[in-house]
């Protein structure tokens, strides 16, 4: 029952989007499932106790990590900032160097996976110097679409040891998307972002269901910017925009400083990160959880974490410093059928995680939540998948109803199906 929603075309209306910079969820439902251990969770869980150690280390820090204007290294810039490796295009990293030093350049993801090693012990000379990236890995491969920002460390004593690592001093602050509006003439959704972010666009119904998400997640440079929806629910089914209380809500949080962003790859990061996963003889959540290059990755994560907590001066986003490849939507999916017996108004539905999403709550609450016609059912928290539930349609007219299922983890990740039903006499 899952299809992809197609551009069409609708009467010529603007309608201001809702919600803004930080705006809140739709359909969280009131009553918060209650969390077991997951493996995600136990896996940082072991790491907490030494954040306390950290936290004092890094009063001390010494002089060695910069930000981006002071020190050996300064002006650290990709250009272009958005790039397309699969057309075999390339971007150049620019920065400054106060005092000739060797440089060594490292690109790293959202997760702070080491990603490619663009330069080692290179030479640098007094004032401008450029290194060019391909967009690919360490072994040759394009990387996914994402976010990547670059450290930088220079060598060669009389004061040119320097670190430039934008990640300990930027990224992850909530940031503001102003204005934003639809266009139902041309299909499109319009917004602003104030700076290079990660943005996510959702549309539902106020004390509704969530519908569609639009972006999840997804790294956009500063600027305006213009993407095409039909108005419809992530299953095609419904037309969102002419629900009453029809309401969307956008949120981003910055990029670290420097950032590059990739687009055009053929793969997703799922199958990008399954490649690598495979190879080591894992599978890709394993990799992305307990691999050698996760637990660099974790304890890398850790540090920015403490950092950002530290600072007086960064409002973060609650987003901002969550594992970017763990905490994706939810994806599911909705199937009916009558059940046989005394009750010809029962009828079965079926909840289906997919199995990457299975593995990533596992062990995990979420809640099941169904809406008829936008309109609240039930709920039912569970933590298994598939789910069947009975639910009764004599109270419903004769005619179409769109049924709508959002599974709702503790985090505020919302998965979304929906289909048509035809409930006759």
């Amino acid at each position: 029952m899952m299809a992809q929603a197609n551009a069409s075309v609708h009467n010529a209306e603007k309608a201001p989007l809702l919600g803004g910079a930080g705006g809140g969820l739709i359909s969280i439902p009131e009553r918060q499932p209650t969390p077991k251990p997951s493996k995600a969770g136990n896996i940082r869980a072991r790491h907490r106790a030494g954040w306390l150690f950290l936290a004092a280390l890094f009063m001390a820090l010494p002089s060695l990590v910069q930000g981006a204007e002071s020190g050996t290294i300064q002006s650290v810039r990709f250009e272009p900032s958005v790039f397309n490796p699969a057309q075999g295009q390339s971007t150049s990293l620019f920065f400054y160097l106060t005092a000739r030093a060797e440089i060594t350049a490292t690109v790293y993801d959202s997760d702070h996976f080491v990603i490619a090693t663009i330069a080692e012990k290179r030479a640098g000379v007094l004032g401008t110097n450029q290194i060019a990236w391909n967009g690919k890995d360490d072994q040759g491969a394009i990387v996914p679409d994402e976010a990547y920002y670059v450290v930088l460390e220079s060598a060669g004593g009389a004061g040119a040891d320097f670190r430039y690592d934008p990640a300990l001093i930027s990224g992850g602050e909530t940031v503001g998307i102003t204005p934003a509006e639809i266009d139902r003439e041309k299909g499109t959704v319009s917004f602003t972002v104030s700076q290079a972010a990660k943005v996510r666009l959702r549309a539902g119904v106020h004390e509704g269901p969530l519908c569609n998400t639009l972006l999840d997640w997804e790294p956009l440079p500063k600027g305006v910017h213009v993407i095409s929806w039909d108005g419809k629910d992530a299953s095609g089914t419904a037309t969102v925009w002419d629900y009453k209380r029809f309401n969307m809500v956008s949120e981003a949080f910055a990029l670290p400083l420097s950032s590059v962003i990739t687009k055009g790859s053929a793969l997703s990061k799922k199958d990008y990160w399954g490649g690598v996963a495979e190879k080591s003889g894992s599978s890709v959540l394993a990799y992305r959880l307990s691999s050698s290059d996760a637990l660099k990755a974790n304890e890398k994560a850790k540090t920015v974490s403490m950092r950002a907590l530290l600072s007086k001066e960064r409002a973060m986003h609650r987003s901002g410093l969550s594992n970017q490849f763990l905490n994706g939507e939810p994806k599911l999916s909705i199937a009916t059928a009558k059940q046989v017996g005394d009750s010809p108004h029962l009828v079965n539905i079926t909840i289906s995680l997919d199995d990457f999403t299975k593995e990533v709550l596992d062990e995990t609450r979420y809640e099941y939540v169904l809406y008829v016609d936008s309109i609240r059912q039930e709920e039912k928290e569970t933590g298994y998948s598939p789910y069947t539930w009975a639910y009764d349609t004599k109270g419903l007219p004769v005619g179409d109803h769109v049924f709508t299922v959002n599974v709702c983890t503790i985090d505020g990740r919302i998965g979304i199906a929906s289909m048509m039903i035809d409930v006759k006499k």
